[in-house]
């Protein structure tokens, strides 16, 4: 009883909340923001490649430092583009391992020959060579 009256009351809430009236109006746009985009003045922007050195136009010691320090430690493109590949390869590794897998093997064993007389499924040496013998005569 308690969750139905609860849930008509956020019902009547939410509707509520939703209504805006008969007497809305939307408001007006600015000026500004209907216009077309407005740009720099002619001549102030370039489309000429920046300098290399462009951090140099601040004569800034520090702003020098940090950018020589970055450069030495930057990695070659290839080197870090090795380690996305390697960090790729162990990701599906371990997905892999995630998955179930079957393994097929064989194996042979050579026991050796019991040499017993009377061996089950073997006869005797000399009955073969008697044998042979009486069929010759």
């Amino acid at each position: 009883m308690i969750l139905r009256t609860m849930l008509t009351t956020l019902s009547a809430f939410a509707l509520a909340a939703c209504a805006v009236g008969p007497d809305f109006v939307a408001p007006p746009s600015p000026v500004t923001a209907s216009g077309p985009f407005l740009s720099t003045r002619a001549g102030v922007t370039s489309t000429a490649p920046a300098d290399a050195n462009w951090w140099r136009l601040y004569n800034d010691p520090v702003l020098d430092t940090l950018i020589a320090d970055a450069l030495a430690a930057n990695t070659d493109v290839r080197v870090a583009a090795a380690r996305i590949a390697k960090a790729r390869a162990s990701l599906r590794e371990v997905r892999g391992d995630r998955l179930p897998s079957t393994n097929l093997g064989a194996e042979r064993h050579l026991w050796p020959r019991q040499r017993r007389r009377g061996a089950p499924g073997r006869r005797p040496r000399g009955v073969a060579g008697r044998c042979r013998a009486d069929r010759r005569i």
